[in-house]
């Protein structure tokens, strides 16, 4: 689980969370519900701190504002800035401060205060249009996903199509633009359409989640964990898109193997066809715009 924090920085919690499925289905183990909730807004949190950095990139105004402020949302809900290190087999560490739920309202309300304002500078950059142009079927092919994807015409988010947690008790509208052209600042629109509807999944969370602050976050685990021999594979919606997790085991205490597959690969992949004949001057921002972390490439 730490290794899953660590490799794909900017989706740590939903990295953890990975693990942390894969495990408790090979195992039977069901958190809490009230760790479920806190799950999906510390998810859903995440998305937005990680879609921030990459809009700070581009110079977008507030953006920088807005990864600082969620940075300093989630040091102070799960005492980790970068590294929440939250997520456990069978629910949380500790549970969400209400304080700290009050503030990520707060945010999530910023967010869908700014999405507009986000749009017309991004639309505003015309080097963006028509620059590293993936196409529908490359996408496709290379199994893009979350905001690369979707900029492609990919409409396909796990969150909906195959429910987690309690994505699908949610009473949502989960239909987001989806972009055809496929270019950089399509990618970048799709991005600030995902902030905006995580926005609006953490306003969903946050009342039921409220209801159950006497319930644990957890459930009491033996001192020596074993999965019973077998296969399990899980998915997530990262931030990035989707990852998936293989968990293999044999009964013993160590797993035989635990695979996963992260979009940060996938997404370097989509380059060799998106950014043939891209000029060598505008080529960093067409590479910055397929959203990728190099240590989850390269793991």
């Amino acid at each position: 689980m730490m290794l899953a924090n660590r490799h794909d920085w900017v989706s740590a919690v939903s990295s953890e969370l990975g693990v942390a499925l894969a495990v408790e289905q090979a195992t039977g183990i069901m958190p809490p519900d009230r760790a479920t909730w806190s799950r999906m807004v510390l998810a859903e949190a995440g998305r937005i701190g990680a879609s921030a950095l990459f809009l700070a990139a581009l110079d977008i105004p507030g953006a920088l504002q807005l990864r600082e402020r969620w940075a300093s949302w989630q040091e102070a809900a799960t005492g980790g800035r970068v590294h929440p290190m939250i997520n456990r087999i069978g629910g949380l560490e500790a549970p969400i401060p209400s304080a700290q739920l009050d503030a990520l309202s707060a945010l999530a309300g910023q967010v869908q205060q700014d999405v507009d304002t986000w749009r017309r500078a991004i639309e505003s950059l015309v080097d963006l249009q028509g620059l590293g142009v993936l196409a529908d079927q490359a996408a496709r092919d290379f199994a893009c996903s979350g905001p690369v994807g979707q900029a492609s015409g990919v409409d396909w988010d796990l969150r909906r199509d195959d429910p987690y947690l309690f994505y699908g008790h949610l009473d949502i509208d989960w239909s987001l633009p989806v972009h055809t052209a496929g270019d950089a600042a399509s990618r970048y629109l799709a991005l600030v359409d995902g902030m905006e509807l995580s926005a609006r999944i953490i306003d969903l969370c946050l009342k039921p989640l409220s209801a159950l602050e006497d319930q644990p976050v957890s459930v009491p685990l033996p001192k020596t964990l074993r999965a019973p021999e077998t296969t399990v594979h899980v998915w997530t919606q990262n931030p990035l898109g989707i990852a998936g997790w293989l968990l293999v085991s044999d009964g013993d205490v160590m797993p035989l193997r635990l695979k996963a597959r992260t979009p940060s690969f996938a997404h370097l992949q989509a380059m060799e066809s998106a950014l043939v004949g891209t000029p060598v001057s505008v080529l960093a921002p067409a590479v910055a715009s397929f959203f990728f972390v190099v240590g989850d490439a390269d793991r």
